[in-house]
């Protein structure tokens, strides 16, 4: 399947705020590519737009972050939300504590207590 000018749009846009966020929170990309499960260079391709992102990393990255699903969607320069500084810093703080958990299922219920927090 062939990407038409709006899915390159769209998943430029979707990149470029994957990459501010990442960036707000001050985490690299090999921090980031673990909370997914890809590689740094797969997450370098979402964040240039060069491959779509799956809808199950946008759940992933909604949820870890903390941020409604339209912040992905929005124009960065034009219509991006500022996230509230307390939030990122919660946040930062929290995505690093779920970095050393080891288990799957714990992370996993981790990251659903969170997604309740955020609702």
């Amino acid at each position: 399947m062939t990407k038409t000018k709006l899915d390159s749009h769209l998943t430029t846009i979707i990149g470029s705020n994957i990459r501010t966020l990442r960036r707000q929170h001050k985490m690299n990309q090999h921090e980031l590519s673990k909370i997914l499960k890809v590689s740094y260079q797969q997450l370098q391709k979402y964040e240039s737009g060069k491959n779509r992102l799956p809808i199950e990393s946008l759940i992933i990255l909604k949820n870890y972050f903390c941020v409604p699903y339209e912040y992905f969607l929005s124009e960065p320069k034009s219509t991006a939300k500022k996230i509230n500084q307390e939030q990122v810093l919660l946040s930062s703080y929290l995505s690093k504590i779920l970095l050393n958990v080891r288990q799957k299922r714990a992370r996993d219920k981790i990251i659903k207590v969170m997604d309740v927090l955020c609702s």
